[in-house]
């Protein structure tokens, strides 16, 4: 296990203490940031990029520190929910930076792969040393050209396409299993509860404003993925990650958030608190990727000595 440097806890400790005063400054600006539906839309962010800078058991305890030390300085309604949903908005965003970001570079990386094809010759190399029969030898050198081929090929590329197709694909597909589960939803839930709802009273709108705000997640992942701007200097590594937790983060914590309104007295009906975090999804999950990537462009170099690819 990694021992945490005195820079990363400095650093994380920074980011509890941001949380605090983020909120604090937010309820004396404006009240009603206090409730919990504006209350943890604030002290989300810092946690969620805690955990994408340090991996998710940071993440986890930062949020749950987080929570139990606002309701120390700003008591308001309480529920473990609302601290559970903290843990798992700084868990899911380190679970993916842990995924697509350091494993992604370990399996899909140019430099990787040619590592792999080179160690792979080395063995085959062995082999064809103490091979005395002339056909097993034959195999072996073309299978060795074969892999010196693809070394030659890999070396040519000018970006890490197979670490950007990874990516692209995966999280992709993420979005698309998500936004699905959300329109399902939403489809089973009884009528009566949305038209109970403020801005959408049809079912047929809440889907098609979930669907739309998903889909161009995707569609922005897809013309991202073939635009150099975004894949030079990588930032298209660090994008993709970040669009594709948020929207997972969304539906399971809006879950989550909607015990915790229902278990300390917000809401009467835990549907209606389900649907009225729903229709603020999309917007909540592009303030996520501008604000922690761009914030995370400058932390993570800083903390581990100018690499952005580990925590």
């Amino acid at each position: 296990m990694k021992k945490w440097s005195n820079k990363s806890i400095a650093f994380i400790s920074i980011f509890v203490s941001i949380t605090v005063i983020m909120l604090i400054i937010s309820v004396r600006i404006f009240p009603p940031s206090i409730l919990p539906t504006f209350k943890y839309s604030v002290v989300g962010l810092p946690v969620k990029l805690t955990g994408f800078i340090f991996g998710p058991i940071v993440g986890f305890l930062t949020g749950v520190l987080s929570d139990l030390i606002t309701f120390m300085f700003v008591p308001s309604l309480y529920s473990i929910f609302y601290t559970f949903y903290l843990g798992v908005t700084g868990f899911i965003p380190g679970i993916f930076f842990w995924i697509f970001i350091k494993q992604g570079k370990k399996f899909f990386a140019n430099a990787s792969i040619i590592k792999r094809h080179e160690d792979k010759i080395e063995v085959l190399q062995a082999q064809l040393i103490s091979e005395n029969d002339e056909t097993k030898r034959k195999m072996i050198e073309q299978k060795i050209s074969l892999l010196q081929t693809k070394i030659k090929k890999t070396e040519a590329l000018k970006y890490n396409k197979h670490w950007l197709n990874f990516s692209w694909i995966t999280n992709s597909i993420i979005i698309f299993i998500v936004v699905v589960c959300i329109a399902t939803t939403i489809y089973f839930i009884p009528d009566e509860i949305i038209k109970k709802n403020k801005f959408i009273n049809k079912k047929l709108y809440g889907i098609l404003l979930v669907v739309f705000g998903s889909t161009s997640m995707i569609i922005f992942l897809l013309f991202a993925r073939f635009f150099k701007f975004f894949i030079r200097n990588e930032m298209y590594l660090r994008m993709a990650p970040i669009v594709a937790f948020s929207a997972l983060h969304e539906p399971l914590g809006n879950i989550i958030i909607a015990f915790g309104d229902v278990q300390s007295g917000v809401l009467d009906s835990f549907e209606t608190s389900l649907i009225s975090h729903f229709l603020t999804s999309p917007i909540k999950i592009w303030i996520n990727l501008s604000v922690i990537y761009l914030t995370s462009s400058i932390i993570i170099p800083m903390v581990n000595n100018k690499s952005f690819y580990s925590y």
